[in-house]
């Protein structure tokens, strides 16, 4: 991470100081992204006090997800909770294909050291879910599209695609 006083966003986009991931759906399926769900960061005294979550289509092009965030204080094992995040209205990440790329980026900034640390916190389960809606499509001499909808155990409904 960027050390020295005078730590910005911008510092840390043009130090590549940011982690980065990506989604791309399968031929098929549609995926509309809902929400971040709520994670939790784990951080050194030394590492990065503020970030920010980030989204691309392009791989090029990246747009800020709401406002900075401070992840927290706490740098023992029970982390810093932080709150859900709402993709649902951002209409670049609806309705994704296969040939949409769609590249999520947490930059972050604010180290007091250059050994400072910062990851997803391992609490309980899953360290990072993305929530979403799938719609698969089956077509039938191209002309027609088809859902297949199946319920959960815990009767949560679940598109499912047979591919």
């Amino acid at each position: 991470f960027v050390v020295g006083p005078v730590q910005t966003q911008a510092i840390s986009i043009a130090n590549d100081k940011y982690l980065t991931f990506t989604i791309n759906p399968n031929f098929g399926v549609n995926v509309s992204l809902s929400a971040i769900q709520p994670y939790n960061i784990r951080r050194s005294a030394t590492g990065p006090t503020t970030g920010i979550w980030q989204y691309s289509i392009d791989g090029t092009n990246f747009f800020d997800i709401g406002t900075s965030i401070t992840w927290g204080v706490d740098t023992s094992g029970t982390g810093n909770p932080q709150t859900e995040i709402d993709l649902s209205g951002i209409t670049d990440l609806q309705n994704l294909t296969s040939a949409t790329t769609v590249t999520f980026r947490i930059v972050n900034w604010g180290a007091s050291g250059a050994g400072g640390t910062w990851y997803f916190n391992n609490i309980n389960g899953d360290d990072l879910i993305i929530r979403g809606n799938l719609r698969c499509q089956y077509y039938i001499s191209g002309l027609i599209s088809l859902l297949h909808q199946i319920e959960s155990p815990q009767n949560e409904k679940h598109l499912s695609c047979p591919f």
